[in-house]
């Protein structure tokens, strides 16, 4: 076996466990007209000849904390194994948006579950993958622009910083759907009590029943919303929040009791990941986060309603920035 294949499988391998823990979604959109607000943002500044990126919040002083990794994973919501293609726009979106965030300082992990459609300002790639123009949109379109390979992953990565206030986003895994129901099957189905009534949609998912999840049937319990008794992306969130909890555990007990888990997991999500991290980076990041419980998943709260075409979601600023103080920065002393 080539030195190649070696490296792919295990950063496969780790991309799966840090993949299990955050498969969660967010959709919900931000009001344009709120994005006024948010191009001051925090009141970011310099101090003196420093190169630390501080902001003064609530009187205090902060500067960006130094021992931190982040990580943006996507769900695609094209049902293909190969995501690349050869144009400068692709039809791709993000449907899955969570964002993982390891504080070796703290030594703890939390995941921010991310609206899919929060209007974030964002690059428009040109033909040549340059960016030729800026834009307001859905993080969720983000991907689109570029060949849906890692020009587009890049593209909302950075999308999802500018959302955040421009706080680093540093690595990203991307994943076509298909992944979800593979992924399921593997562990031998995900039980879940359901939340909704499905009626319409899979008869076979009954409110308040305890159900296994699989193949198609998970993917459409964490992805569906129309047909849905409640059709609000809030509570698709919840689902969505509910199977990554259960999925966790199950992945976790196949890992302790298989040993060729893992391989055989890495084997057939291959052809659905993207990913920029390198086996060291992705080892690192699996290595903490396999020994460490998600503190928390933070959800960005704030208002749904309806726009001209989409529903759109405006976060409460104050909450958002208190977030986003208390993840990525320490006080300056």
């Amino acid at each position: 076996m080539t030195q190649r294949r070696i490296s792919r499988r295990k950063i496969l391998r780790s991309g799966l466990v840090v993949l299990s823990i955050i498969l969660v979604a967010a959709i919900t959109l931000l009001f344009i007209d709120h994005w006024d607000k948010r191009q001051g943002g925090l009141p970011w500044q310099d101090l003196g000849d420093t190169t630390e990126q501080t902001v003064r919040y609530n009187g205090q002083w902060y500067v960006l904390k130094d021992n931190i990794d982040t990580v943006l994973v996507m769900g695609l919501d094209k049902f293909e194994a190969d995501v690349q293609t050869d144009s400068y726009n692709n039809d791709r979106q993000a449907d899955f948006l969570a964002l993982l965030i390891i504080d070796r300082d703290e030594d703890k992990a939390t995941a921010i579950h991310l609206n899919r459609d929060a209007m974030a300002k964002m690059n428009v790639l040109g033909i040549d993958g340059d960016v030729v123009d800026t834009t307001t949109a859905q993080l969720a379109l983000a991907h689109t622009y570029g060949s849906g390979g890692k020009d587009s992953c890049e593209n909302t990565a950075d999308a999802v910083s500018n959302f955040l206030y421009e706080v680093p986003v540093e690595h990203y895994i991307s994943l076509t759907m298909d992944a979800v129901a593979t992924l399921n099957d593997l562990v031998g189905g995900v039980t879940v009590t359901v939340l909704d009534d499905f009626s319409g949609v899979d008869d076979t998912l009954v409110k308040g029943q305890e159900v296994t999840l699989k193949g198609q049937q998970a993917l459409t319990y964490v992805r569906n919303r129309k047909g849905i008794d409640d059709e609000t992306n809030a509570h698709r969130m919840l689902r969505q929040q509910q199977y990554m909890k259960e999925l966790f555990a199950v992945v976790t007990e196949k890992v302790d009791s298989d040993e060729g888990f893992l391989k055989d997991a890495a084997r057939e999500i291959s052809d659905y990941m993207v990913s920029d991290c390198t086996v060291s980076q992705l080892e690192r990041i699996a290595s903490f986060v396999s020994k460490h419980d998600i503190s928390e998943i933070k959800n960005i709260e704030g208002k749904s309603e309806v726009g001209e075409k989409f529903m759109e979601f405006y976060p409460d600023e104050d909450k958002l920035q208190a977030m986003i103080i208390d993840l990525f920065f320490k006080p300056k002393k």
